[in-house]
């Protein structure tokens, strides 16, 4: 029986693995088709071709490992605890129309609010907002308010309106300034920027916020709340007039448990 035998191929060009095709090589050639295997003929070529199937086997578990290594090598230090991938609605100040602007979408987010909100702020002197805070108080919200000192001594703060609404309002004195502008609503929304919130923040300021979506984010900002609320101290209007407020001694907790309240079952 005789055997029927390939005919001639270029050499291979041994910078090109098996399966690629090699540039400026002929229709018909080894590399001429990427990702053909040539069918030995013949006992010797055969062990050729697995041992060329082998050695490019061979070179890319290397690469796989080595990319492990790098992976491994770049890896932030200190990882986040939770990766967050949020919905984001963004609005800037000044803004084009009313409807646009950072303080509105920030009263439609509190007028929705069912279960609770948790204001952290450093300005606070927007009456709107202050407005539909204590609008939400009023209807059953949980709403507490954790300020910076300097709104105990300020001429213009919206401390007092929220306590005399019987919002419970903190001053937190563990830092030189608390400059946080956040706000979150029930389970699931982030409110924060360079906004702070305030009459010139919404007019004159070149100012923004983000609105985001996410209950394992929002968990996360109400912890941050928590601890900030721990190291603070609950005021009254007596506090506010006296300017006393900063007094570290006699404090009292203003963070409410971590635990939002229960979520109502929905209706069928």
């Amino acid at each position: 029986m005789s055997l029927k035998t390939h005919p001639k191929t270029r050499k291979p060009n041994s910078n090109f693995p098996d399966g690629l095709k090699a540039i400026g090589s002929t229709p018909g050639s080894t590399y001429s088709k990427p990702g053909a295997i040539e069918t030995a003929a013949t006992g010797a070529a055969s062990k050729g071709a697995m041992k060329r199937s082998f050695s490019l086997l061979a070179a890319l578990v290397a690469a796989v490992g080595a990319l492990a290594v790098a992976q491994d090598v770049l890896k932030p230090v200190d990882p986040p605890e939770t990766e967050y991938h949020p919905t984001v609605r963004v609005y800037f100040s000044p803004a084009p129309d009313a409807a646009s602007s950072p303080t509105a979408a920030i009263i439609r987010e509190v007028d929705g609010a069912k279960f609770l909100i948790r204001v952290q702020s450093y300005s606070f002197t927007s009456k709107p907002i202050i407005e539909s805070l204590v609008r939400a108080k009023n209807r059953g919200v949980d709403v507490w308010v954790l300020l910076d000192k300097s709104n105990a001594t300020a001429t213009y703060s919206g401390a007092r309106a929220v306590i005399e609404a019987g919002i419970p309002t903190g001053i937190d004195t563990g830092h030189a300034i608390a400059h946080n502008k956040i706000m979150v609503v029930d389970l699931d929304t982030v409110i924060s920027g360079s906004f702070n919130f305030t009459g010139a923040a919404e007019k004159s300021n070149a100012e923004n916020i983000l609105i985001l979506k996410d209950p394992a984010l929002a968990a996360r900002y109400r912890a941050y709340g928590r601890e900030h609320g721990l190291h603070s101290k609950r005021i009254t209007e007596a506090d506010i007039r006296s300017k006393g407020v900063t007094a570290k001694e006699n404090r009292e907790n203003v963070a409410p448990e971590v635990a939002p309240p229960e979520v109502p079952p929905t209706k069928e």
